[in-house]
């Protein structure tokens, strides 16, 4: 239940596959200000060759992701921005990784390379509102939300100078945590679109449940090592230190299984207070178990899916 950050939403089109290869690259986690990229592209003498590959837009990044696609010089120059940010600031960042070497293989020109910024949104149960924004470079419009009455005149953008219609740009929908699914009878692979939307919902409301189930085997393991061990905190164990055979500090000298390891690993990237997360899941789990899910057929086979 909140406003979503944009993102750069990028896809790699390659000769002789079908299925295209695609991620997220979360640029905002570095920069929160116009003034710091031009910062670095100043250091990295790249402002003026910027300026002319890319449409000049103010906050400047937008013009960068317009796409929707690159060229290969598009490509080249933002590798080198990019790769300046992942060894000077986050150097296991694996959506970055991700997208420099999508970029790579755009520059070799073997494949063609897509991007976009996502616009500004909200989610709130399991529905996902987009605002108005401009839909080239997709910065919002500046105007009121939540109005429900959006004008249907031509603005401009104050950022790239686009006109656009602000009305036609906003959409409420519900959101779906999956695009595919297999089918446990025939085991395809099976398009959500595949299925009408009432079945879509079914599926949804099926693999809430077994997401809830999942995560409260995760939340499980935390409970228990924090039983077992009230005075160690999981986000500060270096499981690595250990297994090297470095000294630890006495109060992390324990032995550890491999569910602690699991346990620790997992609490280092999931922020919860643990017993009102479990006391969640439990009251989830319970509450979706008493609405019976219909039967969904497969499309293929005609069996059950689940």
């Amino acid at each position: 239940m909140a406003d979503t950050r944009q993102i750069v939403k990028w896809r790699l089109e390659l000769p002789g596959l079908t299925d295209d290869i695609s991620g997220l690259f979360n640029f905002h986690a570095y920069f929160d200000t116009t003034a710091e990229f031009a910062d670095r592209l100043e250091r990295l003498g790249l402002t003026e060759v910027f300026a002319k590959a890319f449409l000049i837009t103010n906050p400047i990044y937008y013009g960068w992701f317009i796409g929707p696609k690159l060229t290969q010089e598009q490509c080249s120059l933002l590798k080198i921005l990019i790769v300046d940010l992942n060894s000077n600031e986050r150097k296991t960042d694996h959506d970055i990784q991700r997208f420099v070497a999508a970029l790579d293989v755009a520059i070799s020109g073997y494949g063609l390379l897509q991007v976009a910024l996502t616009p500004p949104g909200h989610t709130d149960f399991g529905y996902y509102t987009i605002f108005c924004h401009c839909p080239r470079c997709k910065a919002d419009a500046g105007l009121k939300r939540w109005t429900g009455n959006y004008p249907s005149e031509p603005m401009q953008c104050n950022v790239c100078g686009f006109e656009y219609s602000p009305a036609a740009t906003v959409d409420h929908r519900k959101m779906y945590s999956f695009q595919e699914i297999q089918c446990l009878s025939c085991l395809k692979i099976i398009k959500r679109t595949d299925f009408d939307v009432e079945n879509q919902d079914h599926i949804e409301d099926y693999l809430r449940v077994r997401q809830f189930e999942a995560e409260r085997r995760m939340v499980k393991l935390v409970s228990d090592f924090e039983r077992r061990y009230p005075g160690v905190k999981p986000t500060k164990y270096s499981i690595k230190c250990e297994e090297e055979g470095e000294k630890l500090p006495d109060d992390q000298k324990i032995p550890l299984s491999i569910d602690d390891k699991r346990a620790i690993i997992y609490r280092r990237s999931h922020k919860f207070n643990t017993d009102a997360r479990a006391q969640f899941l439990e009251e989830a789990i319970d509450a979706a178990r008493t609405k019976e899910i219909p039967l969904v057929t497969c499309p293929l086979c005609n069996g059950a899916l689940f």
